[in-house]
Order: structure tokens, then sequence, then C-alpha cells
């Protein structure tokens, strides 16, 4: 009997734990996406990994330090940023998160108004979840 009890509790807890980090993901997903919009460097500082891979449907990809530059010189700026529900996948310290994403905004002086499908690889830290890899395409 106390086998069986174990057995369901493990699992019990396993479900539980699964849904909060979901939970916690998709509020981190949304955060991200406001603080691009708005330039929020102290919500980005804490969501960007020190070594992030920040890959566009150009083929143009920013670390870091090219995020926080080209938001600050304003050489990229989102007006907006729409993605569907959120194809998320888990491991045990990381998850990939598949999203079909609509983005205006400038980059260069430029207007841009595209759709997107987008990878992106969040890491579970200390910190919290932070995004390491994000990689973007233009729909077909």
């Amino acid at each position: 009997m106390k086998i069986v009890l174990s057995v369901f509790l493990f699992f019990v807890f396993g479900i539980v734990s699964a849904q909060n980090d979901t939970a916690s993901l998709r509020r981190t997903l949304q955060s991200f996406d406001k603080a691009l919009i708005e330039k929020d460097s102290s919500i980005l500082v804490k969501l960007l990994h020190p070594k992030v891979s920040y890959g566009h449907s150009n083929g143009w990809v920013e670390n870091k330090v090219d995020v926080f530059r080209n938001q600050r010189t304003g050489y990229l700026k989102y007006d907006k940023i729409e993605s569907s529900p959120a194809d998320i996948v888990f491991s045990k310290k990381w998850a990939s998160v598949r999203t079909k994403t609509h983005a205006e905004g400038t980059v260069n002086g430029a207007d841009f108004n595209i759709d997107l499908n987008v990878l992106q690889v969040w890491i579970k830290t200390k910190k919290g979840w932070q995004i390491f890899a994000r990689q973007a395409a233009k729909q077909q």
C-alpha cells in the first residue's frame, strides 16, 4: 500500500510541477515581449541569458550586448509583438517554445510588419527562466 501511495504522490507532484513550470514560463514569455516593446532593460537583463543567441528571420543574430545597444540607440524598435499560444516542450532544465508571431516596428529606420515562425530555447536558472536561443523564420 505504501508503494502505491508513493508512486501516486510522485506522479501527482510531477504533474503539479509541470503545470507550475508551464504557467511560470508563459508569464515570462509575456513579460519578455512587453519588455522588448517598452525597452525595459531592468526586465531584459533578468530574462536574457549571458550567452543568448537572438536570431532574426533575415539571418541577423544579436548577442546580449547587441540587444541592449540596439534598443538604447533605437536601431531596433518593436511597436507590436503578438504571438499565438505557445507550444512548450520541457526537459529537466530547459524548454523549447514555438509560436507564430506577428511583429511590427522599425530597424535602422525602416518599418517592418512581419509574420514569423519562432523557436526559442529557455533555460531555468537561479534567476528564473532565461532565453538562451531564438530563431525566427518568415511564414510562407
